[in-house]
């Protein structure tokens, strides 16, 4: 029986392999998982109050539920996690750091992450309430 020869494929070089593009670098202070802010934008006033207004009576609509009927899986979780999406992409388009959205959670941690999100709103909205918060 005779010995077939095994080819391999030549392995790239260390100039090869450093002219592959390199990951961005993070600015200090920014965590890996946030996205990087979008430019500033003008959002109509319209939409804006009209989203701060759909956030507060969500949050209110749902402070007379059980907040187990608000989980993530649950479609009134679901539509909380979804408005609260909204309202962080709204932040981030008006320039202010807007977090992570959550994805998934218990009702508690839904409704904590939807009026943290309505917080984030009103900062990014009005300045001035920055001054209160902090």
């Amino acid at each position: 029986m005779t010995a077939t020869p095994t080819t391999t494929a030549p392995r790239p070089t260390l100039d090869a392999r450093s002219t592959a593009a390199a990951p961005p670098a993070l600015a200090p202070g920014r965590l890996p998982t946030e996205l990087p802010a979008e430019p500033p934008s003008r959002l109509p006033l319209e939409v804006l109050t009209g989203l701060r207004d759909e956030l507060r009576d969500a949050l209110e609509a749902a402070a007379e539920q059980d907040p187990d009927e608000l989980a993530s899986h649950t479609p009134g979780g679901a539509r909380l996690l979804s408005l609260a999406a909204r309202a962080r992409r709204a932040v981030r388009a008006l320039g202010a750091p807007a977090g992570v959205p959550l994805t998934d959670g218990p009702g508690v941690v839904v409704l904590r992450d939807a009026a943290t999100t309505a917080s984030l709103l009103d900062a990014a909205f009005d300045p001035r309430f920055t001054r209160r918060l902090g």
